[in-house]
């Protein structure tokens, strides 16, 4: 049996570590940016790897250092962004099953958690694609998520969020 490379038109994937090999510089730069910074921003040409870095280079090297990558990506227009990153936050199993849709980004994010075995996850989340925001939803819709990011980013509550006013779901059913 004749194995290949290259996975074709996907990306590089984590199962797929063992065939990337290549870009240990960007690797390990990218990697030490992530550890050390709230925020990093990977951008370039469509189609030039940064996906496979990420996703069979970086990514489970952050995983063996107990940091927990989470892959968003918006593109769905009948949907709010800050909607579609509950419903995958809930789908991947990181958010409480009883989150209500309608909270903010501070909430969603301050509400994350990922154990495995024992072990709990700092997580660094990923906006695959997140050049969609720009691209696929109306400028309100660009305006209400880069107000509710840059908050997170900033490490402020939106305005008229206490930190300690967070949902909990004991709350909700008060």
């Amino acid at each position: 049996m004749m194995m290949h490379r290259y996975p074709g038109p996907r990306s590089f994937t984590g199962d797929d570590r063992h065939l990337f090999f290549g870009r240990d510089t960007e690797k390990q730069e990218l990697f030490r940016l992530i550890v050390l910074n709230d925020l990093v921003v990977l951008f370039g040409e469509s189609g030039c790897g940064k996906t496979s870095l990420l996703q069979a280079g970086v990514c489970p090297d952050l995983e063996e250092q107990q940091y927990k990558s989470v892959f968003i990506r918006l593109n769905s227009t009948g949907t709010p962004p800050e909607v579609q990153v509950c419903q995958q936050l809930k789908e991947g199993g990181y958010l409480p099953a009883d989150m209500p849709e309608d909270r903010s980004l501070w909430e969603y994010f301050s509400k994350f958690w990922y154990v495995d075995l024992g072990e709990v996850y700092k997580p660094v989340f990923v906006f695959d694609q997140f050049e969609e925001l720009f691209t696929l939803y109306r400028p309100e819709q660009r305006a209400a998520f880069i107000e509710q990011f840059a908050s997170i980013a900033n490490r402020r509550p939106p305005a008229g969020l206490s930190p300690c006013l967070l949902y909990t779901s004991d709350a909700a059913d008060e």
